[in-house]
């Protein structure tokens, strides 16, 4: 009885031969492929880097994903050092066209529960408990830095930008708000509130700064620049004072008056 012979893998034919679809293929398939990870109803998929105790990254393209922290970094293999859940980091270059670092074009449908409901695009809710003094807290925060080169000029750069649009012809709205900013008290009772605090604009190398600008509104059957919801009936008394704004171009003043 002869002894039978080994056969390695690494000697069969075909060996790179891709007739197992059914099977991820590491080096790539052409065409793509998608990976599943269950066929029933609310199965998981679970990626895990190792199936040591220390953990590494779960790399996507050229980002990672530090399994040890629970953080998810695109565009960069270093975690963000602020320990965020999610960092988008790295140089995004596009020559062609608009580019943003993250977009949301999701289109929300239904009935949103009736009357009641609602609908957000984005809705941050996150809820703060120190466990010692700190100087800060925000729902949301944006710190936007604009370097153009040596020679390139950008017309306007913003820390936020809004814009609101009315887009259907069907339907109704009753009231279109760019901004709308709404306190909440509960049982700590603020020593300060502000509903919207503008800080000092001005610099030294700035030709103009100004702290608030309205442009004119028209168009509408009424019109007004700004409005008030306060009642007074109080007759003028004594002048007190005046504020410098800028109205239409030139320097103009908001007189005060005591009463």
């Amino acid at each position: 009885m002869s002894t039978p012979k080994t056969i390695w893998h690494s000697d069969t034919e075909y060996l790179t031969l891709d007739d197992h679809t059914q099977y991820a293929l590491l080096a790539g398939r052409s065409g793509g492929q998608t990976l599943k990870g269950g066929t029933g109803s609310g199965d998981d998929l679970t990626l895990q880097s190792t199936n040591h105790a220390t953990k590494g990254d779960i790399l996507f393209g050229i980002g990672a994903y530090k399994e040890a922290t629970d953080i998810l970094v695109l565009g960069s293999t270093t975690p963000d050092t602020q320990a965020a859940r999610l960092s988008i980091a790295g140089t995004i270059t596009n020559n062609t066209g608009n580019h943003a670092a993250a977009s949301i074009t999701a289109t929300l449908a239904g009935s949103a529960g009736g009357g009641a409901g609602a609908m957000w695009g984005i809705n941050p809710a996150p809820i703060f408990t120190p466990s010692a003094s700190i100087t800060e807290t925000a729902a949301f925060r944006v710190d936007s830095q604009c370097n153009p080169a040596g020679g390139v000029t950008v017309t306007n750069h913003f820390g936020g930008r809004f814009v609101t649009y009315a887009g259907s012809t069907a339907g109704a709205i009753s009231g279109m708000i760019g901004l709308q900013l709404v306190p909440v008290f509960g049982g700590i009772d603020p020593t300060n509130t502000y509903g919207l605090l503008v800080e000092n604009n001005g610099n030294a190398g700035t030709t103009t700064s100004i702290g608030i600008y309205l442009a004119s509104t028209a168009g509408s059957t009424n019109n007004f620049d700004l409005g008030f919801g306060r009642v007074d009936t109080t007759a003028a008394g004594a002048y007190y004072g005046r504020v410098p704004v800028l109205y239409n171009g030139l320097l103009k003043y908001i007189h005060i008056f005591d009463a």
